[in-house]
Parts: C-alpha cells; sequence; structure tokens
C-alpha cells in the first residue's frame, strides 16, 4: 500500500470515529440525567486517555446513538463558568455541552413526537456518514491509520535545541521535510506525556512558520499544533494571547479546504479529524468572541451538499456543532448569519444546500438553542423604531442589531424554526394572534401564510392547536377576510390541513363550505376542490348540511365553477361506488349524503345547455365504467336511474330527445349531400298529412323547395345554441366543406346506432384531438361528436337490461333459439297477479329508451314478446315497448303470428287501458303483415286485415249480446275500430247506437261490469265512482271515437253530440252522482267533444250556449288535489289547438282555468305561450304575402278575446259577483296576462275591449254584463301596464267581432284610433265608486307559476319570456363581499361550448333533488301520463 492511499484509509476511516466522536458527550450527558455521579466518573474517564476514549466508540455506541439520540433542552445560564473555576487556569475539559445544576430548570421532556423528529434527524446524519466512510476502504487496524511519510524518524535528543533545528537558512523543502518528522513524532505520543516538548511550542507558534506564506508550511504547523492539543488535554498548552494566534491559523487552514492539493489533502483532513475529536473549537468564543460569527459565515458559505464534498460538510458540521454545544449565550449576529442561511431559497423556492446544512446544524441543537432562540425572537418581533442619524450608521441593522431583512422575513423563518422544533414559535403565537387582526391586509396575509403552513404539519397542528386555542379560531375567521389573497391562503390550508380530530376537521370543512358563496370564482372552485378531497378521504364525516351547498354548485352563476362541481361531484360518486359497492350497500348517512349526487347533476340538464354536454361528459366518462364494460356500464347506469326522481327522469329523457332531433336533423342533411337531386320529401321536421294542411292552404311561393340544401341547415341550426364569434349557420356550412370531411364521415360513424361504445370513445378522442385550438369552430365540432353519439346508454345496453328484467320476474329460462307459443304460455291467474314490489326499475329504463330511441330494441323483439305472459302490471309497459318500436322490431314469422294471436287476447282483457293499448300495437303489427301492395296497380290489399278486424269485431258485439261483464274493455275497443275502421262495424251501427243512446247514456244503466278493471293499484279512480258512472265514461269515450270515425255525418250524428250537452247541463240536477263523480263526467264529456270538433262540420254547428259550456270545463275543481283529469282536459285542448284543429276562439277556455291550483296554471301558461308564439311565428311568415289582413283576422290570438269575454259574462256568479266583481276580474287579468307581451298586442286587445262597448249580446239583448266586462278588462289592462306607458296605437288588425255571438251597432268594418279613445269616454255601467280589487302584478303571477312548476322543469323552454323574475332566495354568507353565486340568470353567451339564451324561469325552477318518491306515487303518474298521451294520439289516427 502506498502512502497515499494508506493516507486516504485513515482519512475515510476517521470520518466514522468523528460522528461518534462528536456525540459521544451529548450520548453520556443523555445518561446522566439518570445517574449524574455516574455520568462525572464517565466523563473524567474519557479525558484521561487517548485510546481509552478510541475503545468507548465501539459500533454498540454507535447503533444506541443512532436509536436515542435526543439533546436535552440548554437553560438559559450555563454552568461553565463553575466549572472553569475548578480547573486549573490553563487546563480544559474535552468540550462538551455545559450539564444545568440543580439550582436551574430541569430540562423538559421532549413530546413522542419530538423525539421520533430528533431520531429521524440522527439517524439520517448517521446514515450519510456511514454512506460516506462506506466509500472508503476499511481500515484494518488503528495504529495503521497513522500517516506515515517515509522519512527518517525526529532526534528525539534534538527537540531540546529544537528551536535551533529550525532556525538559520532553511530552504522550504526542509522546513517541511523536519516539520512532517515532528508530525509524526508526535502521532506517536500519548495523551499526557508532554515531556520535551516545551522548545518545540515555542517554535511553532512562530510567525515564521505560522503566518509562512506557503501553504504547505502552515498547513504542516496546523497539523502539529493539533497533536500538541491533544497531548496536552484536558490542560491548554497557550495562554490567551497565544491561542489567539494558532485560532487564526486554525480557522484560517479550516477554510481552504477548496484550495488544498490532492497531495496534500490526507494531512489537511488528519488536521480537521483530530480538531474535531478533541473538540479544540469549543474555545473559540473563549478565545475571540469577534471570530466567532465570521467562521460560522465562511463555513456555511463553503457548504456543497453533494456526495463529492460530502466528508468536508460533515467536518464543518462537526465544527459548527463544538462551537454551538460551547456557547453561553448566542450573540445576536449570529443568529442573524444562521438564519440569513436557513431561509435561503434558490429561484424555484427550493432550498439550497446551504439551508438544507444550516437546518440540520439548529436541528442537532435544538434543545440547547431554543433558550437562546426565544430571546432573539422578541428582538425579531419588536417593532423597528428609526432614530435620527440611525441610518446611517449601519441600514442593514436594526436597533436591537437584528437585520432588517430577517425582519421582513420573519414569517418565514417562523416556519422554518417552527419544522425544526415547533416549541421555537411559541413565543411568537401571541404577535401573529394580533398579526391576525391587524388592519393592513399584507399584516394579515403574512400571518396567515406562516399559521397555515404550521397547522398544515401533520405532525405537530394538533399540539399547536392545543397551545393556543384562541389564536387557531382567530385564523380560522380569515376565511372571511375581506381580502382576496388571504382567503386563497385560508384555501390552500385547507386542502393540506390534516388532524386526528374529527371536531376540528369538521370546522374546517365548515368553513370551506361557506366559501362555497364567495364572490370569486376561483375561491368557490377551490372549495370545490378541497371538498372532493376530503370526502375521498374521509367520507364519514360528511353530513348532508355540508352536503347541501356542495351540490348547490353546479347551479353557479359563473361557468368555470359548474363546469367544475359537475366533474367533481361525479369523482366523488364513482369513488365512493368503488369504495362502498353498490348504492343498495351503502349505509344510510351515505345515502343520505352522496345518492342525490346523480340527481343533481341530471336536474342541471334544466339550466344551461353548455351544461348539458359536460353533463353528458361526466356521466359518461366519469360516473359509468369503462367503455369497453358494456355489463357494468348497464348495471350502473341502472343503478343511477333507480335513484332518479320523476323530474329528473323527465329532464334525462328530454335530453335524450334533444339529442334524437339533432342527430335525425344531421343524418336528413347528410344524405341530401350524397343525392341532392332526389330530395327528400319526408325530413324529420315534416309533418303528418292532417299537420300539413294548413300549411298547403298557404301560397306557393311561401314554400320552400325541399331539396334546397338551405333548408337542412337551418333545421340542424335551429337546434344548436350560440357560439361565440361564428353563427352556428355558418359553422355548418363550414363543416360540410372538403376540407372537413375526414371529421364529417366520423361523425356520421358516431351517429351510427351500431356504434359501439368503445368505437364512440375512440371517435371522440380522434376528433378532439383535431379540434385543440380555441377557434369556434373546434368548439363546435366538440359539441357535435357529443350530441350526436349514443353516449350513456345504447344498443349495447338493452341485451343486459333485458337479461337482468328477466332476473328480477324469474325468467332466467329464456332460449331465444326456441321461440315459445304466447297464448300456450298465456295464464290468466299469472295475469291477473300483482308484482309484489311494483314495475322494476329496468323495465321503466327500457320503457323509457323505446320512446326515445325505438330502433336500439330491432334485434331483441323474439325477447321482449315473451314478456307478454307475465303479470298484468309487466304486460302494459312492455306493450307500450312494442308499440314505440313496432316500425323497427325484427320478428320471425311464427313469433310474428304467435304476438297478433296473443295481442288479439290481451285486447279481450277486463281491464280497459291495457285492452286499448294492445289493439293498437296489434294494428301496428298486423298492418304491414296482414296488407300488401300489388306491384302492376299499386293498389293495398288490405283484405286479411279487415277480415280480421271483422272477426273480432263479430267477436265483441257476440260477447254484448251474451251479456259479458267485459263490458269496459270491450267500449274501448270498439271505440278504437269505430274512429279508425268504421267499416268493419257496418253490420254492428244498429246495435252500437242503441247501446250507446239507449242502455249507457239514457238513465241509470243496468249493464254490469267485471270489478278488475283495473291495471294496478295506480288506477284507484276506476274504484272510486259507481258502476254507473264507469259505464258511462266508456260510453262517452266510444260515442265520440265513433263520430269522429263516421264517413258520413248526418242529423243523427249532430243529434247525438246534443245529446251530450243535454247530459252535461242535466248532471247539475242529478241527484244520484256524488260531486265528484259530476265534475268527471262533465270533464270527460268536455274532452270527447274537443275530440268529435276536430271534424269541422260538427264545430261549425255548436251554438254560443255550447261553447260556454266546453270553456267552463276547465274552471270545474274537484277536491282531489292535482286531479290528473283536468290536466288531461288542458293537454287535450292544447293538441288539437297546436295542430290547428281547432280555431283560436277555444283559447278562452285557458283563461277559465284561472282558478285553478298553481300547478294547473303552470301548465295552462306553458301550452298557451307555446300556441301563441307559434301563431304569432307563422303570421309574421305569411301576412306580408296575403292582400287582405282580414284573412288572418281569426288566425290572431287576440281574437280569442271576445269570445272569453262573452263566457266570463254569461257565467252564473257574474251577478252574484256585483260590485266588486273580483272573481270576474281574476279571469280577466289572467288571460289578459296571456295574451299581452308588447305594444300592439296591447292596442289589439283595447281595440277590442272598446269595440265591445258598442254592442249587443245575442243570446240575451238586455244583458249588459259583457259591457261591465268590457269595462272592466278596460281598468285591468290600464293598471296592469301603467310602468309600460303604453298607449292605444293604430295596428293591422281589422276587429270582427263573433256574429254568433254579438250584435254589432257600427257600421265601419274598423276604427279609426281617435274613435278608440273616444269611446273609453262613454258612459260606465260600473258603480260610481268602483275600484279595482287588489290583483297580483304580472311578475307575481310568474313567480307563483315558478314555485309551483318544479315539476314540469322539463318544459321549460316553452315558457313565457315574461316569466323572468323569480323567487330563489338564497341565504347570504355573513361575508360582506360575497355575492349570490348560485344562478339566477343565465349568461347570453359561453365559451365551451356556447349555448343560447336560456329564460332566467328556467334556472329558477331547478332546485335541490327530492328524495325518491314512492313507486307506487311513481308507477301511478307515469301511467296516467301515458294514458293521457295515448288519448290524444287517437287524434292521430287515419279519419275516414
Amino acid at each position: 500500500m502506498t502512502t497515499l492511499s494508506k493516507r486516504t484509509t485513515r482519512a475515510a476511516s476517521e470520518v466514522a470515529k468523528t460522528k461518534a466522536a462528536t456525540n459521544l458527550p451529548s450520548i453520556r450527558k443523555r445518561k446522566s440525567i439518570e445517574n449524574e455521579q455516574e455520568e462525572e466518573d464517565e466523563h473524567n474517564t474519557s479525558m484521561n486517555d487517548d485510546n481509552d476514549l478510541d475503545s468507548d466508540i465501539d459500533e454498540e455506541d454507535e447503533s444506541k446513538f443512532e436509536k436515542e439520540f435526543t439533546i436535552k433542552k440548554r437553560q438559559k445560564k450555563s454552568p461553565a463558568k463553575n466549572q472553569q473555576q475548578q480547573q486549573p487556569q490553563k487546563s480544559i475539559t474535552t468540550p462538551t455541552k455545559p450539564t444545568t445544576t440543580s439550582k436551574s430548570t430541569k430540562p423538559t421532556v421532549p413530546s413522542p413526537s419530538q423525539q421520533k423528529q430528533s431520531s429521524q434527524s440522527s439517524q439520517t446524519a448517521s446514515k450519510k456518514q456511514q454512506s460516506s466512510s462506506q466509500q472508503q476502504p476499511t481500515p484494518q487496524k488503528k495504529k495503521e491509520n497513522k500517516i506515515k511519510y517515509n522519512l527518517k524518524p525526529i532526534n528525539v535528543e534534538r527537540l531540546a535545541t529544537y528551536d535551533q533545528h529550525m532556525s538559520g537558512t532553511l530552504t522550504n523543502e526542509k522546513i517541511i521535510k523536519r516539520l512532517k518528522k515532528l508530525d509524526e513524532y508526535l502521532q506517536d505520543k500519548k495523551r499526557g506525556d508532554t515531556e520535551g516538548l516545551e522548545i518545540v511550542l515555542e517554535v511553532l507558534i512562530d510567525q515564521k512558520f505560522a503566518d509562512n506564506k506557503i501553504f504547505e508550511i502552515r498547513l504542516m504547523t496546523s497539523c502539529c499544533l493539533s497533536e500538541i492539543f491533544r497531548i496536552y488535554a484536558p490542560t491548554l498548552p497557550f495562554d490567551m494571547v497565544v491561542l489567539k494566534v494558532v485560532f487564526k491559523l486554525f480557522t484560517e487552514q479550516v477554510l481552504q479546504g477548496d484550495k488544498v492539493d490532492k497531495k496534500l489533502f490526507p494531512q489537511y483532513f488528519q488536521m480537521l479529524e483530530r480538531l474535531a475529536v478533541i473538540k479544540v473549537f469549543a474555545l473559540l468564543a473563549l478565545v475571540d468572541s469577534s471570530m466567532l460569527t465570521p467562521f460560522f459565515k465562511d463555513c456555511l458559505s463553503r457548504v456543497h451538499g453533494d456526495k463529492e464534498h460530502q466528508p468536508m460538510d460533515i467536518m464543518f458540521s462537526t465544527l459548527l456543532n463544538t462551537i454551538l454545544e460551547s456557547l453561553e449565550e448566542v450573540p445576536t449576529s449570529l443568529w442573524n448569519e444562521l438564519l440569513e442561511s436557513l431561509i435561503e431559497r434558490e429561484k424555484g423556492g427550493v432550498p439550497t444546500a446551504k439551508a438544507i446544512f444550516t437546518h440540520d446544524l439548529i436541528e442537532t441543537n435544538s434543545r440547547f438553542l431554543q433558550v437562546h432562540f426565544d430571546l432573539f425572537l422578541q428582538d425579531l418581533l419588536e417593532p423597528e423604531i428609526i432614530g435620527a442619524g440611525q441610518q446611517q450608521q449601519d441600514s442593514s441593522l436594526s436597533n436591537n442589531g437584528v437585520s432588517k431583512q430577517l425582519k421582513k422575513k420573519k414569517n418565514e423563518i417562523l416556519f422554518e424554526m417552527f419544522n425544526i422544533l415547533p416549541e421555537f414559535i411559541y413565543p411568537a403565537l401571541q404577535n401573529l394572534e394580533f398579526d391576525l387582526e391587524d388592519v393592513n391586509p399584507s399584516i394579515r396575509k403574512g400571518a396567515a401564510i406562516v399559521l397555515s403552513r404550521c397547522y398544515s404539519t401533520e405532525s405537530a397542528s394538533d399540539e399547536l392547536i392545543a397551545q393556543r386555542p384562541t389564536l387557531y379560531t382567530t385564523f380560522l375567521n380569515r376565511f372571511h377576510d375581506v381580502d382576496i389573497k388571504i382567503r386563497t391562503v385560508m384555501m390552500e390550508f385547507s386542502e393540506h390541513f390534516t388532524t386526528t380530530s374529527e371536531m376540528e376537521l369538521e370546522r374546517v370543512l365548515k368553513s370551506v363550505r361557506d366559501r362555497f358563496r364567495d364572490s370569486e370564482p376561483d375561491i368557490r372552485i377551490k372549495a370545490i376542490q378541497i371538498f372532493q378531497k376530503f370526502i375521498t378521504k374521509n367520507p364519514e364525516v360528511m353530513n348532508p348540511e355540508l352536503m347541501s351547498e356542495y351540490l348547490e354548485r353546479v347551479r353557479d352563476k359563473d361557468s368555470k365553477v359548474r363546469k367544475d362541481a359537475e366533474i367533481s361531484l361525479s369523482t366523488v360518486w364513482r369513488s365512493i361506488r368503488e369504495r362502498y359497492g353498490p348504492i343498495d350497500d351503502w349505509s344510510n348517512t351515505l345515502i343520505d349524503c352522496f345518492s342525490s349526487i346523480p340527481n343533481t347533476l341530471i336536474h342541471c340538464l334544466g339550466l344551461y345547455d353548455d351544461d348539458k354536454y359536460r353533463i353528458e361528459i361526466a356521466f359518461d366518462s366519469i360516473l359509468l365504467p369503462q367503455h369497453s364494460d358494456v355489463k357494468n356500464r348497464s348495471q350502473v347506469f341502472l343503478e343511477i336511474y333507480k335513484y332518479l326522481d320523476e323530474a329528473n327522469k323527465q329532464l334525462f329523457k328530454k335530453y335524450l330527445e334533444e339529442k334524437k332531433s339533432l342527430r335525425q336533423e344531421f343524418l336528413a342533411l347528410i344524405q341530401f349531400l350524397k343525392n341532392p337531386k332526389v330530395g327528400n320529401t319526408t325530413t324529420p321536421t315534416s309533418k303528418k298529412p292532417q299537420q300539413q294542411q294548413p300549411q298547403q292552404q298557404q301560397p306557393q311561393q311561401l314554400q320552400q323547395p325541399e331539396n334546397d340544401i338551405e333548408v337542412y341547415i337551418t333545421h340542424v341550426d335551429n337546434l344548436l345554441p350560440k357560439f361565440i364569434g361564428e353563427s352556428s349557420k355558418k359553422l355548418v356550412r363550414q363543416l360540410i366543406t372538403p376540407q372537413n370531411k375526414k371529421i364529417l364521415d366520423l361523425l356520421v360513424l358516431i351517429s351510427d346506432i351500431n356504434t359501439t361504445f368503445q368505437e364512440q370513445y375512440n371517435i371522440k378522442i380522434s376528433i378532439i384531438s383535431k379540434a385543440q385550438n380555441e377557434s369556434s369552430f373546434s368548439e363546435f365540432i366538440k359539441y357535435m361528436v357529443n350530441k350526436l353519439a349514443y353516449s350513456i346508454v345504447g344498443k349495447e345496453n338493452i341485451k343486459y337490461l333485458l337479461r337482468r328484467l328477466r332476473s328480477d320476474l324469474g325468467l332466467d329460462n329464456f332460449d331465444k333459439n326456441s321461440p315459445i307459443d304466447l297464448l300456450e304460455e298465456f295464464n290468466e291467474k299469472i295475469y291477473e297477479k300483482e308484482v309484489k314490489d311494483g314495475v322494476p326499475e329496468t323495465l321503466e329504463a327500457l320503457l323509457m329508451l323505446s320512446q326515445v330511441y325505438p330502433n336500439i330494441f330491432d334485434d331483441y323483439g323474439d325477447q321482449l314478446v315473451g314478456f307478454l305472459t307475465c303479470s298484468k302490471s309487466i304486460v302494459y309497459p312492455v306493450l307500450q315497448i312494442l308499440s314505440n318500436s313496432s316500425q323497427t322490431l325484427k320478428l320471425s314469422k311464427k313469433t310474428l303470428k304467435s304476438t297478433l294471436d296473443m295481442l288479439l287476447r290481451l285486447a279481450q282483457v277486463p281491464q280497459p287501458t291495457l285492452a286499448r293499448l294492445a289493439f293498437k300495437t296489434f294494428i301496428k303489427f298486423a298492418t304491414p303483415a296482414l296488407t300488401s301492395v300489388n306491384p302492376t296497380t299499386g293498389k293495398v290489399d288490405n283484405n286479411r286485415l279487415v277480415v280480421t278486424l271483422k272477426d273480432l269485431a263479430d267477436n265483441l258485439f257476440d260477447q254484448l249480446e251474451e251479456k259479458s261483464k267485459n263490458l269496459l274493455s270491450i267500449l274501448e275497443v270498439i271505440g278504437c275500430l269505430a274512429k279508425g275502421y268504421s267499416l268493419v262495424l257496418s253490420e254492428h251501427l244498429d246495435t252500437l247506437d242503441i247501446l250507446l243512446i239507449k242502455k249507457i247514456m239514457t238513465g241509470p244503466c243496468t249493464l254490469d261490469f267485471n270489478q278488475k278493471v283495473q291495471l294496478n293499484k295506480s288506477e284507484h279512480h276506476l274504484t272510486s265512482y259507481s258502476k254507473d258512472v264507469l259505464i258511462k265514461i266508456a260510453g262517452i269515450k266510444c260515442m265520440s271515437n265513433y263520430l269522429l270515425g263516421l264517413r258520413e255525418i248526418t242529423k243523427k250524428s249532430h243529434e247525438m253530440v246534443n245529446m251530450l250537452f243535454e247530459f252535461y247541463t242535466a248532471l247539475d240536477k242529478n241527484k244520484t252522482y256524488n260531486d265528484l263523480e259530476k265534475s268527471h263526467l262533465k270533464i270527460h264529456i268536455a274532452i270527447g267533444l274537443l275530440r268529435v270538433f276536430q271534424r269541422s262540420q260538427y264545430e261549425k254547428e255548436i251554438t254560443p250556449e255550447q261553447f260556454i259550456l266546453i270553456c267552463n270545463s276547465t274552471s270545474i275543481t274537484t277536491k282531489q288535489r292535482g286531479d290528473p283529469l283536468i290536466r288531461r282536459l288542458i293537454e287535450k285542448l292544447a293538441k288539437v289547438m297546436k295542430l290547428n284543429r281547432l280555431p283560436m276562439k277555444y283559447m278562452a277556455a285557458f283563461g277559465m282555468a284561472a282558478q285553478q291550483p298553481y300547478s294547473v296554471l303552470a301548465l295552462v301558461r306553458k301550452h298557451s305561450t307555446s300556441i301563441i308564439k307559434t301563431r304569432r311565428m307563422v303570421i309574421s311568415r305569411l301576412a306580408a304575402s296575403l292582400s287582405m289582413a282580414k284573412n288572418l283576422t281569426e288566425f290572431y290570438p287576440e281574437s280569442s278575446m271576445p269570445y272569453f269575454l262573452y263566457v266570463v259574462s254569461h257565467r252564473e256568479d257574474f251577478e252574484r259577483d256585483a260590485p266588486d266583481y273580483i272573481e270576474s276580474a281574476c279571469y280577466l287579468n289572467f288571460f289578459i296576462d296571456l295574451l299581452v307581451e308588447e305594444a300592439d298586442n296591447y292596442s289589439i286587445i283595447h281595440t277590442i275591449f272598446t269595440k265591445l262597448k258598442r254592442s249587443t249580446d245575442k243570446l240575451d239583448k238586455k244583458s249588459k254584463n259583457h259591457i261591465i266586462a268590457a269595462e272592466l278588462g278596460l281598468q285591468i289592462l290600464t293598471h296592469q301596464y301603467q310602468q309600460k306607458k303604453w298607449k292605444p296605437q293604430k295596428h293591422p288588425i281589422v276587429i270582427v267581432l263573433p256574429e254568433k255571438f254579438y250584435i254589432i251597432h257600427d257600421e265601419q268594418d274598423e276604427m279609426s284610433i281617435d274613435d278608440d279613445v273616444a269611446s273609453i269616454k262613454l258612459p260606465s255601467l260600473l258603480p260610481k265608486r268602483f275600484k279595482l280589487p287588489p290583483l297580483p302584478s304580472i311578475t307575481d303571477q310568474n313567480n307563483n307559476n315558478n314555485k309551483n312548476n318544479n315539476s314540469n322543469s322539463n318544459n321549460n323552454e316553452d315558457e313565457s319570456d315574461k316569466d323572468e323574475n323569480n323567487n330563489n332566495d338564497k341565504k347570504n354568507d355573513n361575508n360582506d363581499e360575497d355575492d349570490n353565486s348560485t344562478v339566477t340568470a343565465p349568461p347570453k353567451s359561453i365559451s365551451k361550448p356556447p349555448a343560447k339564451k336560456v329564460s332566467k324561469k328556467a334556472a329558477a325552477k331547478q332546485k335541490s333533488p327530492k328524495k325518491k318518491t314512492n313507486k307506487k306515487k311513481k308507477q301511478s303518474s307515469s301511467e296516467e301520463e301515458v294514458s293521457s298521451s295515448e288519448e290524444e294520439d287517437e287524434s292521430e289516427e287515419v279519419e275516414n
């Protein structure tokens, strides 16, 4: 082994010893707490012999040190002086931390967390030193570690004259050589063997060597002096004057590490090692305190922190630790240097190597430095007072010596010291509490930052809270600070806050919850993110109160907040489900908190257009599993659908219908692009033949050709929202350009129902990757790809939904390869049996899908018809599914024949509702199956269908002759046959007339029927009537269908219509029926007459008295709350008017519903507004092309006002309503509100009232009631719109009063505006002191409508634009700057994706989702709605 390698080996081995030797006194000091005397003996023993010192440092002590090392707290007063007084003047002990005297305060026992922290830091330092030592060769024996220079040993005799030996004109090489011999000699001397070294001491301190310009000479001198200190220990070899010279040399050599040549490094390292072991630098403060701070500064500046310089960094750490342990007090200048190094950061905020080194240095001596830092902290926190001339002396220091830069960064210092030892900052807590309430925002922010970091420390947060609870409360109050930056700091704190106390966690959560209503969107977004994080980690902590505001954020007025809330809620729901399984397995607490999340998200579909596609993305990508796992997607979809309330199910259905409409119009455009010459005469927006009749009457020039591409582009554009920067129509044109052919092809592919979920997902990724920029076209493409896709649920799900339905019903033995004979499988007992748990949610979901996407069932016909043999509660929705999907359903021949036979059988079951649906479904399947077209003549051959229907009719009438008790279903099916296929009843017309007129409608009916007429418990109204009433209701329905389906209308037909009116009026005098039965019979007659009046031959013959009866039907009230029959009447009236099958005068019936409950009024307002808007839109398009405006007079909505006024004035209670006319004013106010929107409408209505005052009642020429009503209407019109400041103006309408109702006295057909104004001055028939009764303002009426329209939230977009105000009152946060962040009005434009304007009412209607309603109630409302819609659909059958 060479000399260099030996020296390197020795240097490396000394590294491990250095750490143990350095900390050995601390270990023994810890033992001294248990036995002070034992520690003193052990301490003295360690001072006597260097070999003993080395032997003490074994592996056992090192491991023990690593496990247990904790430096005890050093008191303010150190007993070092007492110890020095007991020693000789020139003797010292090995420098250690001074032990506390018995009079001083006992050291505080560190907490477990502090012990753990200190232990971890010590272990880390130990591991670093071990790793550095392991990199060097392991020494074999201690004696071999001494440095050998390969020189002749020094002649010991020369030591007596060593001064002469080193004097004279010696070359530098000889001086170095002799110093090396001396160093080698001194290394071999034992401690205490000072004989013959007196002259050597004098030589070594000579300036010739200590201040020599040659570095190697100074280095070897330092090495020899370090050995001298070892030999003379525990006494000092020099006096204080000489010691200053020696320490000047030592400090200079220590700091020359970077300049040491590699050849000299072993000697240099030996010197450092020896100085560290004997702790020579413990005397630095005693020798020259002025050297202390500069030495620390120089050492810290030479720290590198990398592996290459690791040994030197460890030596620096050892030397500085030695100095700190020896200090009786730490000077302010030293604190300045240490703390400046501690907070030093690189550009990215990462601590520098110097800062890390300082952190470890303070942490190692934390218990000793705590008392000293308390004193420095007082100066640091003391406000600076600048005196005269202060800045000129030292502008960098404050009055008390603390660096001004440190004062500015005191909060950073407090946090760093807290990380080292929490007790460091306890004296500053009171100051921090004052700073939190300072008027200066920057001071409050600084205090909030440091405390937020401290409270976020996992190991010490609980202890800090307990140390000063008032500080923690004051800190939490900063959540409500007026400064947004401070609130942002608090939100960041809450994100990282951890505690073992659930109470403290809940306090923070409540503070975060309050920020959901912060005025700043970024704060609200942060609150959403924090809540998500807390819930994901601790779902058990949540409760419904905390969740309420979290759920409310989906209605925030800011689009970005809503987006984050939607994604966050979806993520939370998914994490809860993955953690706890299906919803049914959740605890009650979890259900109360999280089961409403899907309800809340679906509820957003009724708010903003841009939310709709985001909700779909969240639903499709987060709530549901991955796209390849269709089975689990189906299962999760059913779970979610099960917990949706009825209103949200309707919203979800409506959204799917919107997607369907856009998809149809888009595909129609694509079809035209492929074959533009043919033109599509049956576009998705084209109407049925009956619906096109009004349009066919218009001039030809108004109709655009169907092969015009602009028509198809317009159809697509009508279903798109607004996009910022570009019109949606322009974006559609850009899409169909050749440059975007690939994107267009992908959109066509994703619109295909057979595209799988995984393929759809890949298409979305492909398209979105091409739309990365912020252009309007990119947003348009993203919108289209999500809107056209069959996301959430599609054709792939049907397989698993049907499988789940069979499992729910116990029908798992289905075999699709062996079709069953349905009639053989049909069992009446099974059919009549009620399902225990009601209709399965799976079947309800399938029914909804069939109404929106009927074509997704095309491959599952054989499976669907198999459910027709189940209970009637199951058969009815299955029939609805079959009816909806009849055009696309694929059935094998055997299955089709079996299905038709089964449907005919079901058309004769006792339940009339199911029988009617079975017959309608039979017609849909039998028409294409039993008819054929002659290829040569093109004629339709339907003989087989006619024969089948005749057989059915014969069978039904045979049952009547046999007095079958299946009377109600027979009448229902006969009515369907009479309406659509009256020819098959030609042989039975006389029998039918006798049955309806004489046996049913005339007097009490003696016929009987089966009591099992209820389809399920939802049809409770069938059992609340008497038998006679039930039969008469069935007879009224059958008669109306019979009259509607007649090919030739005769006098007898009109007599039957009059008979219905006579029966209506006779009900008031009937004493057999109760009030409910009378009211419902009237409503059923009104519904039947509205059906009949679709034939204009009947409607033209109506008398004024009969018209009054029809309109008054909507004013009928019953004791049943929310009577579904009233709603059914309004729905029927609205439908026939939308299809233009009744004249505009029947709008008067809507006005007569003014006394109905608010829920009914909301329905009336919705339909009437839709009808009025449609009429006015048509008028605006057609008026310019017509030569005479008189042709449109009866088409204007205002033309219904004379009829309405006539109905109001002929109420039985009109005269009794005098002199206040409260009820009459209520009717007039409601109807005027429906009609008047602008100044033009106001003028028209004003003219009508004025002209009515000059007319005479044709029914009762002496009556002045209509004039009184007109005067009342004028006063209401003036009073309610006085804020508008409208005045009567000229208008293009020719006011023509109906001749059947009024006698006109004016010879002129048209009145000038001057005549209108003069007519107001005619003598009034109202009382002289008449005052209008208190009427709700237009705003109040709209608000009341909003309150009760939540259940109809899916119809928000049809509401009047007047309904802009709402009663969406919100609790304001106690913070002055917090705004109402909940949605009150939607923005006019959006960015991603843009959306059309949504009415404020649509936003106001949306509230937090309700809990799941009872299944029976849901089933009842659902089936009543279906029944109502089917009743209305009857008018759409082909008329004879």
